[in-house]
Protein backbone atom coordinates (compact mmCIF):
# COMPACT_ATOMS: atom_id res chain seq x y z
CA UNK A 1 0.00 0.00 0.00
CA UNK A 2 1.40 3.37 -1.02
CA UNK A 3 1.98 6.06 1.55
CA UNK A 4 0.09 8.61 -0.53
CA UNK A 5 -3.10 6.69 0.37
CA UNK A 6 -2.89 7.70 4.05
CA UNK A 7 -5.04 10.79 3.62
CA UNK A 8 -7.76 9.03 1.59
CA UNK A 9 -7.90 6.24 4.19
CA UNK A 10 -8.29 8.71 7.05
CA UNK A 11 -11.06 10.63 5.36
CA UNK A 12 -12.89 7.51 4.24
CA UNK A 13 -12.86 6.30 7.84
CA UNK A 14 -14.04 9.73 9.05
CA UNK A 15 -16.93 9.72 6.58
CA UNK A 16 -18.03 6.22 7.62
CA UNK A 17 -17.89 7.14 11.30
CA UNK A 18 -19.67 10.46 10.82
CA UNK A 19 -22.50 8.88 8.82
CA UNK A 20 -23.45 6.21 11.39
CA UNK A 21 -26.54 6.69 13.53
CA UNK A 22 -26.67 3.35 15.40
CA UNK A 23 -23.98 1.54 17.39
CA UNK A 24 -23.86 -1.89 15.71
CA UNK A 25 -23.75 -0.57 12.10
CA UNK A 26 -21.04 1.86 13.25
CA UNK A 27 -18.91 -0.93 14.73
CA UNK A 28 -19.46 -3.29 11.78
CA UNK A 29 -18.63 -0.72 9.07
CA UNK A 30 -15.62 0.62 10.97
CA UNK A 31 -14.24 -2.89 11.53
CA UNK A 32 -14.83 -3.86 7.88
CA UNK A 33 -12.85 -0.89 6.57
CA UNK A 34 -10.04 -1.39 9.10
CA UNK A 35 -9.65 -5.01 8.01
CA UNK A 36 -9.68 -3.96 4.36
CA UNK A 37 -7.01 -1.29 4.73
CA UNK A 38 -4.71 -3.16 7.16
CA UNK A 39 -5.02 -6.55 5.40
CA UNK A 40 -5.79 -8.27 8.72
CA UNK A 41 -8.43 -11.01 8.18
CA UNK A 42 -10.11 -10.99 11.61
CA UNK A 43 -11.08 -8.35 14.12
CA UNK A 44 -13.29 -7.79 17.16
CA UNK A 45 -14.45 -4.88 19.31
CA UNK A 46 -14.81 -4.84 23.10
CA UNK A 47 -16.34 -1.79 24.77
CA UNK A 48 -16.68 -0.71 28.40
CA UNK A 49 -13.31 -2.01 29.58
CA UNK A 50 -12.64 -1.98 33.33
CA UNK A 51 -9.70 -0.06 34.77
CA UNK A 52 -6.66 -2.33 35.03
CA UNK A 53 -2.88 -2.21 34.88
CA UNK A 54 -1.74 -2.99 31.31
CA UNK A 55 1.09 -5.13 32.75
CA UNK A 56 -1.28 -7.36 34.69
CA UNK A 57 -1.26 -11.05 33.76
CA UNK A 58 -4.82 -11.48 34.95
CA UNK A 59 -7.47 -12.66 32.45
CA UNK A 60 -10.63 -10.57 32.34
CA UNK A 61 -14.22 -11.47 31.49
CA UNK A 62 -15.15 -8.97 28.77
CA UNK A 63 -18.19 -8.77 26.51
CA UNK A 64 -17.42 -8.97 22.78
CA UNK A 65 -19.53 -6.33 21.04
CA UNK A 66 -18.71 -7.07 17.38
CA UNK A 67 -16.67 -9.68 15.46
CA UNK A 68 -15.77 -10.09 11.78
CA UNK A 69 -13.83 -12.88 10.09
CA UNK A 70 -13.83 -15.80 12.54
CA UNK A 71 -16.97 -17.93 13.01
CA UNK A 72 -15.84 -19.27 16.38
CA UNK A 73 -15.33 -15.77 17.75
CA UNK A 74 -18.55 -14.56 16.11
CA UNK A 75 -20.50 -17.07 18.18
CA UNK A 76 -19.35 -15.11 21.26
CA UNK A 77 -20.77 -11.79 20.05
CA UNK A 78 -22.72 -10.20 22.89
CA UNK A 79 -21.25 -12.64 25.42
CA UNK A 80 -18.43 -12.40 27.93
CA UNK A 81 -15.21 -14.32 27.34
CA UNK A 82 -11.90 -14.50 29.19
CA UNK A 83 -9.34 -12.27 27.47
CA UNK A 84 -5.71 -11.79 28.56
CA UNK A 85 -5.04 -8.30 29.90
CA UNK A 86 -1.88 -8.01 27.80
CA UNK A 87 -4.03 -8.28 24.67
CA UNK A 88 -6.66 -5.61 25.34
CA UNK A 89 -4.81 -3.05 27.49
CA UNK A 90 -2.07 -0.67 26.44
CA UNK A 91 -1.32 1.76 23.61
CA UNK A 92 -1.83 1.12 19.91
CA UNK A 93 0.64 -1.50 18.76
CA UNK A 94 1.30 -4.33 16.30
CA UNK A 95 2.88 -7.44 17.83
CA UNK A 96 4.10 -10.57 16.10
CA UNK A 97 4.93 -14.09 17.32
CA UNK A 98 2.21 -13.98 19.96
CA UNK A 99 1.09 -17.60 19.61
CA UNK A 100 1.02 -18.25 23.35
CA UNK A 101 -0.98 -15.13 24.17
CA UNK A 102 -3.46 -15.54 21.29
CA UNK A 103 -3.92 -19.25 21.97
CA UNK A 104 -6.14 -18.20 24.89
CA UNK A 105 -8.83 -17.02 22.46
CA UNK A 106 -11.87 -19.37 22.13
CA UNK A 107 -11.36 -20.25 18.45
CA UNK A 108 -9.84 -23.06 16.37
CA UNK A 109 -7.76 -20.81 14.12
CA UNK A 110 -4.26 -20.14 15.45
CA UNK A 111 -3.13 -16.51 15.29
CA UNK A 112 0.39 -15.14 15.70
CA UNK A 113 -0.03 -11.40 15.05
CA UNK A 114 -2.36 -8.80 16.54
CA UNK A 115 -2.89 -5.06 16.18
CA UNK A 116 -4.34 -3.19 19.16
CA UNK A 117 -6.26 0.05 18.48
CA UNK A 118 -7.51 1.67 21.70
CA UNK A 119 -10.82 3.58 21.44
CA UNK A 120 -10.44 6.63 23.64
CA UNK A 121 -12.24 6.02 26.96
CA UNK A 122 -14.58 3.52 25.26
CA UNK A 123 -12.87 0.22 24.57
CA UNK A 124 -10.49 -1.43 22.13
CA UNK A 125 -10.34 -2.91 18.63
CA UNK A 126 -8.18 -6.02 18.19
CA UNK A 127 -7.17 -7.19 14.70
CA UNK A 128 -5.81 -10.73 14.30
CA UNK A 129 -3.79 -12.55 11.63
CA UNK A 130 -2.04 -15.94 11.36
CA UNK A 131 0.97 -14.22 9.70
CA UNK A 132 2.09 -10.63 9.44
CA UNK A 133 -0.09 -8.84 6.83
CA UNK A 134 1.58 -7.29 3.81
CA UNK A 135 1.32 -3.58 4.59
CA UNK A 136 3.83 -0.86 5.40
CA UNK A 137 1.73 1.96 6.86
CA UNK A 138 2.00 3.11 10.50
CA UNK A 139 -1.63 2.32 11.23
CA UNK A 140 -1.44 2.53 15.02
CA UNK A 141 -0.16 6.12 14.80
CA UNK A 142 -2.16 7.37 11.81
CA UNK A 143 -5.47 5.98 13.13
CA UNK A 144 -5.29 7.75 16.51
CA UNK A 145 -7.51 10.70 15.41
CA UNK A 146 -9.90 8.21 13.81
CA UNK A 147 -10.19 6.34 17.11
CA UNK A 148 -10.92 9.63 18.90
CA UNK A 149 -13.71 10.38 16.40
CA UNK A 150 -14.98 6.82 16.82
CA UNK A 151 -15.22 7.31 20.59
CA UNK A 152 -17.41 10.41 20.09
CA UNK A 153 -19.54 8.60 17.50
CA UNK A 154 -20.06 5.65 19.88
CA UNK A 155 -21.40 8.00 22.54
CA UNK A 156 -23.78 9.71 20.09
CA UNK A 157 -24.97 6.40 18.63
CA UNK A 158 -25.61 5.01 22.09
CA UNK A 159 -27.68 8.07 22.91
CA UNK A 160 -29.62 7.70 19.67
CA UNK A 161 -30.11 3.95 20.21
CA UNK A 162 -31.31 4.60 23.73
CA UNK A 163 -33.77 7.18 22.51
CA UNK A 164 -35.03 4.93 19.69
CA UNK A 165 -35.34 2.02 22.09
CA UNK A 166 -37.38 4.18 24.44
CA UNK A 167 -39.67 5.25 21.60
CA UNK A 168 -40.30 1.64 20.55
CA UNK A 169 -40.91 0.66 24.13
CA UNK A 170 -43.43 3.48 24.54
CA UNK A 171 -45.31 2.36 21.43
CA UNK A 172 -45.42 -1.25 22.61
CA UNK A 173 -47.10 -0.04 25.80
CA UNK A 174 -50.25 1.00 23.91
CA UNK A 175 -52.69 -1.67 25.07
CA UNK A 176 -56.46 -1.96 25.11
CA UNK A 177 -56.90 -0.53 28.58
CA UNK A 178 -55.81 3.13 28.08
CA UNK A 179 -55.84 3.86 31.80
CA UNK A 180 -52.84 1.55 32.24
CA UNK A 181 -51.04 3.37 29.44
CA UNK A 182 -51.77 6.75 30.93
CA UNK A 183 -50.25 5.72 34.25
CA UNK A 184 -47.20 3.93 32.78
CA UNK A 185 -45.85 6.25 30.07
CA UNK A 186 -43.70 9.36 30.35
CA UNK A 187 -45.26 10.87 27.22
CA UNK A 188 -48.33 13.01 26.95
CA UNK A 189 -51.26 10.69 26.08
CA UNK A 190 -54.50 12.16 24.77
CA UNK A 191 -57.70 10.30 23.90
CA UNK A 192 -59.83 12.08 21.28
CA UNK A 193 -63.37 11.63 20.08
CA UNK A 194 -64.07 11.05 16.41
CA UNK A 195 -64.64 14.82 16.01
CA UNK A 196 -61.43 15.80 17.80
CA UNK A 197 -62.67 16.63 21.30
CA UNK A 198 -60.36 15.75 24.21
CA UNK A 199 -61.85 12.84 26.18
CA UNK A 200 -58.90 12.08 28.43
CA UNK A 201 -55.32 13.20 29.09
CA UNK A 202 -52.74 11.70 31.43
CA UNK A 203 -51.11 13.49 34.36
CA UNK A 204 -47.75 13.74 32.56
CA UNK A 205 -49.46 15.66 29.78
CA UNK A 206 -51.22 17.97 32.20
CA UNK A 207 -47.95 18.72 33.99
CA UNK A 208 -46.05 19.42 30.77
CA UNK A 209 -48.78 21.50 29.19
CA UNK A 210 -49.48 23.39 32.41
CA UNK A 211 -53.26 22.81 32.45
CA UNK A 212 -55.69 21.36 34.97
CA UNK A 213 -57.70 18.40 33.67
CA UNK A 214 -61.01 20.30 33.72
CA UNK A 215 -59.47 23.01 31.53
CA UNK A 216 -58.85 20.55 28.65
CA UNK A 217 -61.37 17.70 28.82
CA UNK A 218 -64.25 18.51 26.49
CA UNK A 219 -62.23 21.13 24.59
CA UNK A 220 -61.24 20.71 20.95
CA UNK A 221 -57.66 19.57 20.27
CA UNK A 222 -57.08 22.77 18.27
CA UNK A 223 -56.67 24.62 21.56
CA UNK A 224 -53.11 23.25 21.73
CA UNK A 225 -52.10 24.27 18.19
CA UNK A 226 -49.42 26.92 17.65
CA UNK A 227 -49.85 29.92 15.36
CA UNK A 228 -47.30 28.65 12.79
CA UNK A 229 -48.30 26.52 9.81
CA UNK A 230 -47.33 23.10 11.18
CA UNK A 231 -49.38 19.94 10.58
CA UNK A 232 -51.89 19.53 13.42
CA UNK A 233 -53.48 16.50 15.01
CA UNK A 234 -56.95 17.69 14.03
CA UNK A 235 -56.00 18.25 10.37
CA UNK A 236 -54.56 14.71 10.26
CA UNK A 237 -57.55 12.87 11.76
CA UNK A 238 -59.04 11.80 8.42
CA UNK A 239 -55.67 10.48 7.22
CA UNK A 240 -55.15 8.65 10.53
CA UNK A 241 -58.57 7.03 10.16
CA UNK A 242 -57.74 5.93 6.59
CA UNK A 243 -54.24 4.61 7.40
CA UNK A 244 -54.94 3.40 10.94
CA UNK A 245 -51.82 5.12 12.31
CA UNK A 246 -49.61 8.12 11.56
CA UNK A 247 -46.43 9.56 13.07
CA UNK A 248 -45.35 13.15 12.41
CA UNK A 249 -43.53 16.09 13.97
CA UNK A 250 -45.12 19.43 14.79
CA UNK A 251 -45.20 22.02 17.60
CA UNK A 252 -47.61 22.40 20.51
CA UNK A 253 -48.25 25.35 22.79
CA UNK A 254 -48.44 24.84 26.58
CA UNK A 255 -50.37 27.25 28.74
CA UNK A 256 -47.14 29.23 29.23
CA UNK A 257 -47.29 30.24 25.56
CA UNK A 258 -43.81 28.92 24.68
CA UNK A 259 -44.17 26.40 21.84
CA UNK A 260 -42.34 23.07 22.08
CA UNK A 261 -41.38 20.63 19.29
CA UNK A 262 -43.17 17.29 19.60
CA UNK A 263 -43.56 13.99 17.79
CA UNK A 264 -47.12 12.66 17.62
CA UNK A 265 -47.95 9.01 17.10
CA UNK A 266 -51.73 8.71 16.66
CA UNK A 267 -53.84 5.58 16.15
CA UNK A 268 -57.45 5.09 15.13
CA UNK A 269 -59.17 2.38 17.19
CA UNK A 270 -62.44 1.30 18.77
CA UNK A 271 -62.95 1.73 22.51
CA UNK A 272 -66.17 0.24 23.85
CA UNK A 273 -67.34 0.09 20.23
CA UNK A 274 -66.85 3.82 19.82
CA UNK A 275 -64.30 5.20 17.29
CA UNK A 276 -61.55 7.18 19.04
CA UNK A 277 -58.03 8.43 18.39
CA UNK A 278 -55.21 7.64 20.79
CA UNK A 279 -52.33 10.12 20.50
CA UNK A 280 -48.92 9.74 22.13
CA UNK A 281 -47.12 13.09 22.19
CA UNK A 282 -43.39 13.19 22.93
CA UNK A 283 -41.23 16.26 23.54
CA UNK A 284 -38.38 15.99 21.00
CA UNK A 285 -36.37 19.01 22.11
CA UNK A 286 -33.37 16.86 23.07
CA UNK A 287 -33.68 14.76 19.92
CA UNK A 288 -33.51 17.88 17.76
CA UNK A 289 -30.40 18.97 19.65
CA UNK A 290 -28.79 15.59 18.91
CA UNK A 291 -29.87 15.82 15.27
CA UNK A 292 -28.32 19.27 14.99
CA UNK A 293 -25.10 17.96 16.53
CA UNK A 294 -24.97 15.14 13.97
CA UNK A 295 -25.65 17.57 11.12
CA UNK A 296 -22.89 19.85 12.38
CA UNK A 297 -20.53 16.87 12.55
CA UNK A 298 -21.46 15.92 8.98
CA UNK A 299 -20.77 19.51 7.85
CA UNK A 300 -17.40 19.48 9.59
CA UNK A 301 -16.51 16.23 7.82
CA UNK A 302 -17.51 17.80 4.50
CA UNK A 303 -15.16 20.71 5.19
CA UNK A 304 -12.42 18.24 6.08
CA UNK A 305 -13.02 16.47 2.78
CA UNK A 306 -12.67 19.76 0.90
CA UNK A 307 -9.43 20.43 2.76
CA UNK A 308 -8.18 16.98 1.79
CA UNK A 309 -8.95 17.74 -1.85
CA UNK A 310 -7.05 21.02 -1.51
CA UNK A 311 -4.09 19.19 0.02
CA UNK A 312 -3.98 16.74 -2.88
CA UNK A 313 -4.09 19.65 -5.32
CA UNK A 314 -1.30 21.42 -3.44
CA UNK A 315 0.82 18.27 -3.64
CA UNK A 316 0.61 18.48 -7.43
CA UNK A 317 1.62 22.14 -7.38
CA UNK A 318 4.80 21.32 -5.49
CA UNK A 319 5.70 18.68 -8.08
CA UNK A 320 5.05 20.94 -11.07
CA UNK A 321 5.35 24.63 -10.11
CA UNK A 322 5.09 25.71 -13.77
CA UNK A 323 1.41 24.77 -13.81
CA UNK A 324 0.71 26.15 -10.32
CA UNK A 325 -2.90 27.31 -10.09
CA UNK A 326 -3.97 25.18 -13.06
CA UNK A 327 -6.46 23.14 -11.01
CA UNK A 328 -7.98 26.26 -9.43
CA UNK A 329 -8.41 27.96 -12.81
CA UNK A 330 -9.93 24.83 -14.34
CA UNK A 331 -12.29 24.67 -11.36
CA UNK A 332 -13.33 28.31 -11.81
CA UNK A 333 -14.03 27.94 -15.52
CA UNK A 334 -15.84 24.61 -14.97
CA UNK A 335 -18.09 26.19 -12.34
CA UNK A 336 -18.85 29.12 -14.67
CA UNK A 337 -19.89 26.71 -17.43
CA UNK A 338 -21.99 24.65 -14.99
CA UNK A 339 -23.76 27.77 -13.73
CA UNK A 340 -24.54 28.82 -17.30
CA UNK A 341 -25.90 25.32 -17.98
CA UNK A 342 -28.20 25.66 -14.95
CA UNK A 343 -26.84 22.65 -13.08
CA UNK A 344 -27.97 22.14 -9.48
CA UNK A 345 -25.83 23.19 -6.52
CA UNK A 346 -25.00 19.60 -5.48
CA UNK A 347 -23.70 18.69 -8.94
CA UNK A 348 -21.66 21.89 -9.16
CA UNK A 349 -20.07 21.17 -5.76
CA UNK A 350 -18.95 17.72 -6.96
CA UNK A 351 -17.71 19.18 -10.25
CA UNK A 352 -15.60 21.76 -8.40
CA UNK A 353 -13.97 19.09 -6.22
CA UNK A 354 -13.29 16.86 -9.23
CA UNK A 355 -11.70 19.79 -11.10
CA UNK A 356 -9.36 20.40 -8.16
CA UNK A 357 -7.93 16.86 -8.42
CA UNK A 358 -8.44 16.03 -12.09
CA UNK A 359 -4.67 15.75 -12.62
CA UNK A 360 -3.83 14.05 -9.30
CA UNK A 361 -2.68 10.99 -11.27
CA UNK A 362 0.30 12.99 -12.51
CA UNK A 363 1.86 12.42 -9.11
CA UNK A 364 3.39 9.21 -10.53
CA UNK A 365 4.90 10.93 -13.58
CA UNK A 366 8.57 11.99 -13.22
CA UNK A 367 8.78 15.76 -12.68
CA UNK A 368 11.38 16.13 -15.44
CA UNK A 369 8.82 14.92 -18.00
CA UNK A 370 6.16 17.35 -16.78
CA UNK A 371 8.56 20.30 -17.03
CA UNK A 372 10.44 19.26 -20.21
CA UNK A 373 10.95 22.35 -22.51
CA UNK A 374 10.01 20.52 -25.73
CA UNK A 375 7.22 18.40 -27.10
CA UNK A 376 7.09 14.96 -25.55
CA UNK A 377 8.05 11.82 -27.44
CA UNK A 378 5.38 9.18 -28.06
CA UNK A 379 6.71 7.06 -25.20
CA UNK A 380 6.71 10.05 -22.84
CA UNK A 381 3.20 11.08 -23.86
CA UNK A 382 1.93 7.51 -23.37
CA UNK A 383 3.29 7.71 -19.83
CA UNK A 384 1.53 11.06 -19.25
CA UNK A 385 -1.75 9.61 -20.56
CA UNK A 386 -1.73 7.10 -17.71
CA UNK A 387 -2.49 9.87 -15.21
CA UNK A 388 -6.27 9.57 -15.70
CA UNK A 389 -6.27 5.91 -14.69
CA UNK A 390 -3.82 6.56 -11.85
CA UNK A 391 -6.05 9.34 -10.53
CA UNK A 392 -9.00 6.95 -10.62
CA UNK A 393 -7.06 4.34 -8.65
CA UNK A 394 -6.12 6.93 -6.01
CA UNK A 395 -9.69 8.18 -5.56
CA UNK A 396 -11.92 5.14 -6.22
CA UNK A 397 -12.02 3.84 -2.63
CA UNK A 398 -12.87 7.22 -1.08
CA UNK A 399 -16.60 7.54 -0.38
CA UNK A 400 -17.85 10.73 -2.07
CA UNK A 401 -21.46 11.81 -2.63
CA UNK A 402 -20.41 12.35 -6.28
CA UNK A 403 -18.63 10.13 -8.85
CA UNK A 404 -15.32 11.98 -8.37
CA UNK A 405 -13.10 9.03 -9.36
CA UNK A 406 -15.13 8.38 -12.54
CA UNK A 407 -14.99 12.08 -13.53
CA UNK A 408 -11.21 12.08 -13.12
CA UNK A 409 -10.96 8.86 -15.16
CA UNK A 410 -13.02 10.37 -18.02
CA UNK A 411 -11.70 13.94 -18.19
CA UNK A 412 -9.63 13.21 -21.35
CA UNK A 413 -12.38 11.32 -23.19
CA UNK A 414 -13.59 12.84 -26.49
CA UNK A 415 -17.16 12.92 -27.83
CA UNK A 416 -16.14 11.03 -30.98
CA UNK A 417 -14.36 8.25 -29.05
CA UNK A 418 -10.81 9.40 -29.88
CA UNK A 419 -9.94 10.23 -26.26
CA UNK A 420 -8.38 8.14 -23.52
CA UNK A 421 -8.17 5.93 -21.52
CA UNK A 422 -11.43 4.10 -22.44
CA UNK A 423 -12.36 5.64 -25.79
CA UNK A 424 -15.85 6.55 -24.56
CA UNK A 425 -18.29 8.43 -26.80
CA UNK A 426 -21.21 10.83 -26.37
CA UNK A 427 -23.57 9.98 -23.54
CA UNK A 428 -21.15 7.40 -22.13
CA UNK A 429 -19.15 10.34 -20.74
CA UNK A 430 -20.29 11.98 -17.50
CA UNK A 431 -21.40 15.60 -18.05
CA UNK A 432 -18.98 16.89 -15.40
CA UNK A 433 -16.11 15.14 -17.24
CA UNK A 434 -17.21 16.82 -20.49
CA UNK A 435 -17.10 20.22 -18.77
CA UNK A 436 -13.65 19.61 -17.28
CA UNK A 437 -12.42 18.39 -20.70
CA UNK A 438 -13.25 21.79 -22.22
CA UNK A 439 -12.12 23.88 -19.23
CA UNK A 440 -8.84 21.95 -18.95
CA UNK A 441 -8.03 22.50 -22.63
CA UNK A 442 -8.92 26.19 -22.55
CA UNK A 443 -6.84 26.84 -19.43
CA UNK A 444 -3.89 24.97 -20.92
CA UNK A 445 -3.99 27.12 -24.07
CA UNK A 446 -4.31 30.30 -22.00
CA UNK A 447 -1.23 29.38 -19.95
CA UNK A 448 2.48 29.37 -20.73
CA UNK A 449 4.12 25.96 -21.06
CA UNK A 450 7.85 25.08 -21.26
CA UNK A 451 7.49 23.99 -24.90
CA UNK A 452 5.27 26.89 -26.13
CA UNK A 453 3.93 30.30 -25.31
CA UNK A 454 0.34 30.93 -24.20
CA UNK A 455 -2.20 31.41 -26.97
CA UNK A 456 -4.37 34.47 -27.56
CA UNK A 457 -8.15 34.51 -27.18
CA UNK A 458 -8.88 34.43 -30.93
CA UNK A 459 -6.74 31.31 -31.40
CA UNK A 460 -8.37 29.55 -28.45
CA UNK A 461 -11.90 30.26 -29.62
CA UNK A 462 -11.07 28.96 -33.12
CA UNK A 463 -9.64 25.77 -31.58
CA UNK A 464 -12.88 25.28 -29.66
CA UNK A 465 -14.92 25.74 -32.83
CA UNK A 466 -12.70 23.27 -34.73
CA UNK A 467 -13.04 20.60 -32.01
CA UNK A 468 -16.75 21.10 -31.35
CA UNK A 469 -18.57 17.79 -31.80
CA UNK A 470 -15.34 15.78 -32.10
CA UNK A 471 -13.24 16.36 -29.00
CA UNK A 472 -15.68 18.58 -27.13
CA UNK A 473 -19.37 18.33 -26.30
CA UNK A 474 -21.25 20.81 -28.56
CA UNK A 475 -23.43 22.35 -25.83
CA UNK A 476 -20.55 22.73 -23.37
CA UNK A 477 -18.43 24.23 -26.18
CA UNK A 478 -21.11 26.77 -27.11
CA UNK A 479 -21.49 27.85 -23.47
CA UNK A 480 -17.72 28.21 -23.09
CA UNK A 481 -17.45 30.26 -26.31
CA UNK A 482 -20.24 32.53 -25.10
CA UNK A 483 -18.49 33.03 -21.76
CA UNK A 484 -15.16 33.73 -23.44
CA UNK A 485 -16.75 36.36 -25.69
CA UNK A 486 -18.32 38.17 -22.73
CA UNK A 487 -15.73 37.70 -19.98
CA UNK A 488 -12.45 36.51 -21.48
CA UNK A 489 -9.76 35.55 -18.96
CA UNK A 490 -11.82 36.98 -16.09
CA UNK A 491 -13.64 33.66 -16.12
CA UNK A 492 -10.77 32.11 -14.21
CA UNK A 493 -11.52 34.28 -11.16
CA UNK A 494 -15.14 35.40 -11.50
CA UNK A 495 -16.65 31.90 -11.31
CA UNK A 496 -15.48 31.39 -7.76
CA UNK A 497 -17.31 34.49 -6.58
CA UNK A 498 -20.49 33.49 -8.40
CA UNK A 499 -20.59 30.01 -6.87
CA UNK A 500 -19.70 30.99 -3.31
Amino acid sequence: MQKELILPILYEMSLIIGRARSLQPLLTQTLQRLLYHTAFPVGFVALDLPSLDANSEEALMLKIDNVIGDFDLMSWTGKAIALPSALVFGPGVVKTEQQTLLAQLPCKQQYQVFMRLPIQDCGVIILLAPTHPNNDLPFTQMLQPVMANLANAIKLCRQNDAYTSGLIQAREQVEEHHRVIFNATNDTIILLSELGSILEINQVGLDRLGYRKEELVGKHINCLDTADHCPTLFSSLQEIRTLGEKTFETTYQPKSGLSIPVEINAKYLLLHNEPVYLASIRDITERLKTRNQLEAQSLALRHSLEQAIGALSTAMTHRDPITAGHEQRVKNLSVAIALALGLDEHTIEGLALAAMVHDIGQIQIPAEILTRPRKLSKEEFDLVKMHAETGYEILKDIIFPWPIAEIVLQHHENIDGSGYPQGLTGEQIILSAKIIRVADSVEAMFSHRPFRRKQDLEYIMQELINAKGTKFDPLVTDICLQLLRTSGTQLFTAATQQSS
